[in-house]
């Protein structure tokens, strides 16, 4: 696995930016922000076609009016971060609870079944059913500390296997966006990249060979035998 300061050297490399006074290359500067969003899209689309490639099981406590802050759905801090991205199921008392759109509980009248739902409030989730309750488990998926938000240029940057090259040509293709002056070299990049990244995400979206099959939300059990 690349280190920061190893990535960054191939971004500006593939730029021909190497040296350049057109980019400030200190660690956290203008360099490190852009390929700091790089990183974070790039982690986005990994995640979307792979969305349990890395999980997180949580068992966070809701408050009294059943309240949880997106923030308790990461872990670790620093360079170990694992941020949130999608909440992929959630359980309280040993039962799933489905997700709704908040305006689709709001407008309906509350009745026994509708404890079993879950949904976005700004910043948090709001589980109606089950206030001052700890969550049998809510199971997240998560990506790695942005890149310019790494602590120095020797910690590794959280990348899949192979993905290094994909990360390096995007960003010398965002860089190379500045000012448009090298827009035909960074649609170059940029097209470079994209055929790679779908190769890649096509790997990671599916391990298994067995035919896939459909699939329901609900549980048997709810329908007795």
């Amino acid at each position: 696995m690349a280190t920061r300061g190893q990535l960054r050297t191939d971004v500006l490399n593939l730029a021909d930016a190497y040296g350049s006074p057109r980019w400030d290359v200190t660690a956290g500067g203008e360099v490190d922000r852009r390929l700091g969003m790089v990183h974070a899209r790039e982690w986005k689309a990994i995640l979307q076609a792979a969305p349990y490639y890395q999980i997180s099981q949580l068992t966070p406590t809701t408050d009294p009016n059943g309240v949880i802050p997106l923030s308790a759905l990461s872990t670790g801090s620093g360079d170990t971060l694992q941020q949130m991205y999608r909440i992929l199921g959630v359980w309280f008392n040993n039962f799933r609870y489905e997700y709704v759109e908040a305006r689709n509980w709001l407008q309906t009248a509350i009745v026994p079944i509708q404890d079993f739902v879950w949904f976005r409030s700004g910043s948090a989730i709001t589980v109606p059913g089950a206030p001052s309750t700890q969550a049998t488990a809510i199971f997240v998926n998560w990506w790695p500390q942005r890149f310019d938000q790494l602590s120095s240029d020797s910690v590794p940057v959280g990348l899949p296997p192979d993905y290094d090259d994909i990360f390096a040509l995007a960003g010398a293709a965002r860089l190379l966006m500045k000012g448009a002056a090298e827009t035909e070299a960074s649609a170059a990049l940029k097209a470079e990249a994209a055929e790679a990244r779908a190769d890649l995400l096509a790997d990671l979206a599916r391990i298994s060979t067995d035919p896939q099959t459909i699939g329901f939300v609900d549980n048997p059990l709810d329908w007795g035998e």
